[in-house]
């Protein structure tokens, strides 16, 4: 599904008049700790990931820990092959930061074998990917993938 499919974009909308402020997730969210986490089912380039989780107040999801990433690992698991997360180096070639710039909290990193890697130049943005056991590996940014935007509670 094209991520700008205006049902996929009906039903969050839909979802997201569920929200009760300040107790649950947002119905099609799954919560852990605290934070709330919508795995897409559709695909966007990096830019078009982090628009649409933009567009519901969310962001692309920021890993700080082997608890919430064994979390999003054990969820992600056979239903799509990679999804975004919110990382990239855009802004300096072989420097990975998070969304806003925020450094790797606590040096907190879960590369695949051999990543990162920058295949043939060109691998700019971060995402999670089946062939590394959902560990994480830098890809290319205008490539289309699911993504995985996250909620604070």
């Amino acid at each position: 599904m094209n991520v700008f499919s205006g049902v996929a974009l009906l039903l969050l909308v839909s979802s997201m008049l569920l929200y009760a402020e300040g107790s649950r997730c947002v119905q099609g969210f799954h919560s852990h700790g605290r934070s709330c986490y919508w795995f897409s089912d559709m695909t966007g380039t990096f830019a078009e990931a982090r628009s649409v989780c933009q567009f519901f107040g969310a962001r692309l999801v920021i890993i700080n820990s082997r608890t919430e990433d064994d979390f999003i690992r054990g969820y992600a698991r056979g239903k799509a092959s990679a999804y975004f997360i919110g990382g990239s180096d855009l802004a300096r070639e072989g420097r990975f930061v998070w969304e806003g710039g925020r450094p790797f909290a606590g040096g907190y990193q879960n590369w695949g074998s051999g990543q990162p890697d920058n295949y043939k130049g060109g691998e700019d943005c971060l995402v999670i990917w089946d062939a590394v056991g959902y560990r994480w590996n830098d890809a290319t940014c205008s490539h289309k993938h699911n993504f995985i935007c996250e909620i604070s509670k």
